[in-house]
Order: C-alpha cells, then sequence, then structure tokens
C-alpha cells in the first residue's frame, strides 16, 4: 500500500535525522563535538523533514531516549499564499480513527461486553446480513472479513475536496459495500479496507448505547490527556 509505505518514509526519514548528529555518534566517533554536544540535529532533522514525500503524508512522531523535544513542520497551509504549515496545526484524524477503534474494541472485550471470536453480526444484525454469519469481530480488526470497500466521495484528497462539505453515514458505506456481497471467505485472505472499522465504529455505538466520539473521549483522549484532540459531529 503506499500509505504504508508513506508511513515508513517518515518515521525512517525522522529517525535518520535524530541519529545523524551526537545522538547517533559511536564510541569510536573522532570529533570531540559529537560527544559534549546536547539533543538532535535540528538542521538534519528540517532537511529531512523537507525532502519527504507529500503525497497521503501529514504528520509523523518519532520517539527516542532522552530528554527534551523536537518538533518541525514542513510545506504550506494555504496554497495561495504559501503560508507555512503550524506545528500547532489541527489535521483530520484520518486512519490514525482506525487505532483509536480498535483500542475501544479491545477494551470492550476486556470488560466482557464484545467477543472478538463471536460473529459481528451478534452485535449488528440489523447492518450485516446472513450471509456475513461469519464474519467476527476479529476478522474486522485485522481486515480479513472480505468485505468489500463501500461508497467514498474519492481515493484522494482532490477527488474528495469537492465533497468536504458533505457526508455519507456509516450505515450507507456499509450497506453499500455489503451488497457486492462478499471479496471472500472470512479469514482466509487480508485486505486493507477502512469498512471493516466503519463497522467496528457501529458495533461500538450499539453495545456502548453512546456515540463513538464520545466514547473515544472519555476512554481514550481523557485518561491520556489528549486536550486537543476529538473528533467533531455536525458541520461545525
Amino acid at each position: 500500500m503506499n500509505r504504508r509505505r508513506t508511513r515508513t518514509v517518515l518515521a525512517a526519514a525522522l529517525l535518520l535525522g535524530l541519529t545523524a548528529g551526537p545522538l547517533g555518534a559511536t564510541a569510536h566517533a573522532a570529533a570531540p563535538a559529537a560527544v559534549t554536544a546536547q539533543g538532535p540535529d535540528t538542521a538534519a532533522l528540517r532537511k529531512a523533514l523537507a525532502g519527504l514525500p507529500d503525497q497521503d503524508a501529514t504528520a509523523a512522531l518519532v520517539r527516542v531516549g532522552g530528554n527534551g523535544h523536537w518538533t518541525g513542520t514542513a510545506g504550506v497551509r494555504d496554497l495561495r499564499t504559501g503560508a507555512p504549515a503550524l506545528a500547532d496545526a489541527r489535521f483530520r484524524a484520518g486512519s490514525t480513527t482506525k487505532a483509536i477503534t480498535a483500542a475501544l474494541v479491545l477494551q470492550l472485550a476486556a470488560e466482557g461486553k464484545v467477543d472478538l471470536n463471536a460473529p459481528a453480526r451478534r452485535y449488528l444484525p440489523d447492518v450485516l446480513p446472513a450471509a456475513f454469519e461469519q464474519v467476527t469481530v476479529r476478522n474486522l480488526l485485522n481486515y480479513t472479513s472480505g468485505i468489500q470497500p463501500g461508497i467514498s466521495f474519492g481515493e484522494t484528497v482532490e477527488e474528495g475536496y469537492p465533497h468536504r462539505y458533505e457526508t455519507i453515514t456509516p450505515r450507507q458505506v456499509v450497506a453499500s459495500g455489503i451488497a457486492k456481497g462478499p471479496a471472500f471467505t472470512p479469514g482466509t485472505q487480508q485486505q486493507y479496507n477502512n469498512i471493516n472499522y466503519t463497522v467496528l465504529g457501529m458495533l461500538i455505538e450499539k453495545t456502548t448505547g453512546d456515540t463513538y466520539a464520545h466514547q473515544a473521549e472519555v476512554r481514550i483522549f481523557r485518561p491520556l490527556g489528549m486536550t486537543g484532540t476529538s473528533f467533531p459531529q455536525g458541520p461545525d
């Protein structure tokens, strides 16, 4: 997948910047400055950011041992004015949502409210028809459900941008994917597909009787002190 490759390049480039300076010096380094200087090589980090591929790339975080931190940006926040990107800007969650969703499902499993090996249809009988009875919650988590992609506003930012104020409900997305029939027998193949986590989001809401956004806030964001993170709802 291009997205997976992009994330790998992001992490590798930033890590290179961190290790290119004093933090990466070996015991045989000859330059005294490499022994006495403290902190990461900020120039190398900025250079690494500037050289990153821009397709599908919005942010990256690499954590290493030691004290202190460094943040940097590359690119612009306004294509017309060329204004530089801000380190404290807000970004759409994108596929990071999947990590939150998986954590919520695993919490519910630990509480005995969800069985990972049970058919997902047990929790969503009005969403998944009998033809998908074999699809388990675990299949959804690891992309082995066989459920095909649903409707969307495009595969790229350029395709989706004209529709940025439009919405498609999770139920509509899942219904359109289900209508295509299974792509393969659950558990026999793995296919990265957003619809798996769309179904899991619906499962979370059905199981808790609460909104996905609120469950993410009280179970993940608040406990971790993520005060600047949320899943806004509505047009605002």
